[in-house]
């Protein structure tokens, strides 16, 4: 009986993994707090910009969340890379995807 105790304690112990802390104190702290209002901000800035409200809005809703501020830390940063790329295209003269031509 013991040594049955003994055996799965070492199987669990063996596939025990220990946690990314880089990650997880990205996503909590100060400093993924500051991170999260960065990139809530810069999401919006670029959305006022580039009048790109209505993506921004469906983006958050695909996310099933009624608010920007439901959004993690991942989302965001995708929320925000993609408004990037977008305003570039924009910047470039380039039509954003799923609009009609604009000239």
């Amino acid at each position: 009986m013991n040594e049955a105790r003994v055996t799965r304690v070492r199987r669990l112990l063996a596939s025990a993994t220990v946690p990314d802390i880089a990650t997880i104190r990205r996503k909590q702290g100060p400093l993924g707090l500051t991170r999260r209002r960065w990139l809530m901000q810069e999401a919006r800035l670029l959305a006022a910009r580039y009048s790109l409200q209505e993506h921004l809005d469906a983006f958050i809703y695909a996310q099933d969340h009624t608010a920007i501020t439901g959004l993690d830390v991942d989302q965001l940063e995708h929320l925000v890379s993609h408004l990037e790329q977008m305003g570039a295209r924009l910047d470039a003269a380039c039509d954003p995807p799923g609009a009609p031509p604009a000239r």
